[in-house]
């Protein structure tokens, strides 16, 4: 894809695939504080976020069905801690694809191995993002081979995380706060 191409590549136009074009949800200051303490930990009790909020249980159980009906809180789950279980480098894997087919197809493929935690089309000069989770540098090359032998991939850049900070409303179900990894680059 050229950097002045019109061309989408079957690309929405922002977000999430299934984005409604619906406005933003706006959000009063409890249902703020009610996210912030289940980002935190989403098995707190209605009842204690309740009495740290300083408002009743049943305020807190309606709030939360809003949030949950209009999307807001899509899924409760669990955060893994990948250092504890040997998936200790964390990289990004840059795509530049060449695809006369179907790209949705491509993302499922590339999302649909192991390693890979994360996948995003972008615009630019590279096509995609691949976040991957791998126990040693062998892993990683495995992975970054199997993604190059995809039809349609053209080049990668693979850059390791060597830490990380998160924000807790961006977090996922397989995020940690600081991955620390050895350094190995792999381009072709």
């Amino acid at each position: 894809m050229t950097k002045n191409s019109t061309e989408t590549k079957g690309i929405p136009a922002a977000g999430h695939e299934n984005e409604r074009r619906a406005p933003p949800i706006e959000l009063g200051q409890t249902d703020r504080e009610i996210l912030k303490r289940l980002e935190e930990d989403g098995r707190e009790s209605v009842s204690k976020i309740a009495a740290e909020l300083r408002i009743s249980a049943s305020l807190v159980r309606r709030r939360i069905a809003f949030l949950k009906e209009t999307g807001v809180i899509s899924k409760f789950t669990v955060v893994v801690d990948h250092w504890k279980i040997g998936r200790r480098i964390e990289a990004y894997l840059l795509l530049r694809i060449d695809i006369k087919g179907d790209l949705k197809a491509l993302r499922r493929k590339v999302r649909e191995l192991e390693r890979v935690r994360e996948v995003a089309t972008l615009a630019g000069d590279e096509d995609m993002l691949v976040r991957l989770r791998v126990s040693d540098p062998a892993e990683l090359t495995d992975t970054v081979l199997e993604i190059r032998q995809m039809e349609g991939v053209t080049k990668t850049k693979t850059l390791v995380s060597l830490g990380r900070e998160r924000h807790l409303s961006e977090g996922s179900e397989d995020d940690d706060d600081d991955s620390g990894a050895a350094g190995v680059a792999i381009s072709g």
